[in-house]
C-alpha cells in the first residue's frame, strides 16, 4: 500500500473548532466515563489549553489521507513550538470505513511527516472506543508512555475499603518545601524513564510544570497537600486538585515511602483520595500512569479505574 497525506488548508478556523469540539465531545461520551456535559466541558477545555481561547489553528496542519492515490481518511497533527523537544501530536485521524490494512505503513508516513515539520518524533493518543487509532497501536511500532484512568463514584460505584488505614495530614509549609524539589527531581526521572524526554529536558520541564501548577506554592487554590500516616509513622505524600468546574478530583502524586511499599498503604491512600473528593460531591476522579510503571496500573484497574485515552511515541523514522 503506498500512503501519502496531502495539506489541506483551513479556511474557517472558528468551524474548524467548533467541529472538533463536537467529534471531542462525543469521543469522550464514546469511552463510556463521561457524561455529555462533562464530555463538552473536556473536549473545549482542551482545545483552549492546545489553542488559546480565540478561535485558532496555531500550530495545526491538516491533511488528507491517501492511500494508493484514493482519499480514505484525514487527519491533523499539531506541532510543538520551538523551545521544547519539538514532537508532532497525531490529535485526530477519522476513518470511519477504513478495515486496519497497511497500518505499518500509515504510522510510517506519518511518522515521515512528523519530521518533515522537524519534530522529532510523532506521539499518537488513542481514546477508548477509537478504532483508527487502535490499528495504528496494534501495530506494535509504538512506545506507550502514559495512560489517563477514570473511576466514577456519582452512584455507579460503591466505595472500597481496605484492611490498611491511612490518615490524611495536612501538610506544612515546611514540609511542602522539602517535598518540592523532590517531587521535581522524581518527576522528571518518570519523564526520563517513560521516553518522553532526555535527561536535561526532562528536568527542565518537571520545573516548568510545577511553577506553571502551583504559582502560589502551597497556597495555591484547588491543590491540597497531605502526608500520609499510619499509627505515628509519616509513610508517605498525597498531591490531590478539584475541579469545580467539572467535579472532579485528580490524583497528581501518590508516593509512599520505599521502606512501607508492599503493604497495603499505596492501595489504602487512593481509597482515602477516593473518600475525600466523594465527601466533596465529585462525579469522578482522574489520575495518570506512566506507561513503564505496570505495578501502579495494576493497582488502580484493581480498584475500579478505567483507561480512556493512552499515549504512545515514535521518534525513529
Amino acid at each position: 500500500m503506498q500512503w501519502t497525506l496531502v495539506p489541506r488548508s483551513i479556511d474557517n478556523a472558528a468551524e474548524w473548532r467548533s467541529q472538533r469540539s463536537d467529534l471531542w465531545r462525543r469521543r469522550n461520551v464514546a469511552t463510556t466515563q463521561y457524561a455529555d456535559v462533562e464530555a463538552k466541558w473536556l473536549a473545549d477545555d482542551f482545545l483552549k489549553r492546545l489553542l488559546g481561547n480565540a478561535p485558532s489553528t496555531m500550530g495545526v496542519v491538516s491533511y488528507d489521507v491517501c492511500c494508493n492515490g484514493d482519499r480514505v481518511a484525514d487527519c491533523w497533527i499539531h506541532v510543538e513550538p520551538a523551545g521544547r523537544t519539538r514532537r508532532a501530536s497525531l490529535w485526530e485521524l477519522n476513518a470511519d470505513n477504513w478495515s486496519g490494512d497497511g497500518a505499518v505503513e500509515l504510522l510510517d508516513e506519518l511518522v515521515r511527516t512528523a519530521h518533515s515539520h522537524r519534530a522529532s518524533g510523532l506521539e499518537v493518543r488513542a481514546y477508548r472506543g477509537d478504532g483508527a487509532m487502535k490499528y495504528l497501536v496494534d501495530t506494535g511500532e509504538l512506545h506507550r508512555i502514559s495512560s489517563l484512568m477514570v473511576r466514577r463514584f456519582d452512584g455507579t460505584t460503591e466505595p472500597i475499603e481496605s484492611s490498611v488505614t491511612v490518615e490524611l495530614v495536612p501538610m506544612t509549609s515546611e514540609q511542602f518545601e522539602m517535598n518540592r524539589e523532590h517531587l521535581i527531581a522524581e518527576y522528571a526521572s518518570s519523564l526520563v524513564r517513560a521516553g518522553i524526554f532526555g535527561e536535561d529536558e526532562a528536568l527542565a520541564d518537571a520545573k516548568r510544570q510545577t511553577v506553571m501548577m502551583l504559582p502560589r506554592g502551597l497556597s495555591t487554590p484547588s491543590h491540597f497537600w497531605f502526608v500520609l500516616r499510619a499509627g505515628d509513622q509519616y509513610i508517605g505524600t498525597l498531591w490531590l486538585f478539584e475541579s469545580r468546574v467539572n467535579s472532579s478530583g485528580h490524583v497528581y502524586d501518590v508516593e509512599v515511602h520505599p521502606q512501607y511499599r508492599g503493604q497495603g498503604f499505596g492501595r489504602a491512600a487512593m481509597i482515602s483520595a477516593e473518600k475525600f473528593f466523594r465527601a466533596r460531591n465529585a462525579r469522578y476522579l482522574e489520575l495518570h500512569v506512566f506507561g513503564y510503571n505496570d505495578q501502579a496500573r495494576s493497582l488502580y484497574e484493581s480498584l475500579g479505574f478505567v483507561s480512556v485515552e493512552e499515549s504512545f511515541i515514535r521518534d525513529q523514522a
